[in-house]
């Protein structure tokens, strides 16, 4: 049993990113959406820093076809935004 612990705590560490989630998990899409987030509107220019290429390729590809999507469009932030202010207008 100690030797199957050992082996799937040594598989973890391969398949988890640098912040320790699991890849294309949503908490993992929800953090990178954040960092990128932090990065874009300048309040953390070292939020992207560790950030696997699939975690910005998983978040264009969520965006689609509208760019105004890219940030927080795991979480919705951006989509809900978006369509309040074409309401008010």
């Amino acid at each position: 049993m100690n030797r199957i612990r050992g082996r799937v705590r040594k598989l973890e560490g391969v398949l988890l990113d640098p912040v320790n989630l699991i890849p294309h998990s949503p908490e993992w899409l929800r953090h990178w959406d954040r960092q990128l987030y932090l990065y874009i509107t300048r309040q953390d220019w070292h939020a992207i820093d560790q950030c696997p290429a699939d975690a910005l390729s998983a978040l264009i590809r969520a965006a689609g076809d509208d760019p105004t999507l890219l940030v927080s469009t795991v979480t919705g932030q951006n989509r809900d935004q978006r369509h309040t202010a074409k309401e008010n207008t």
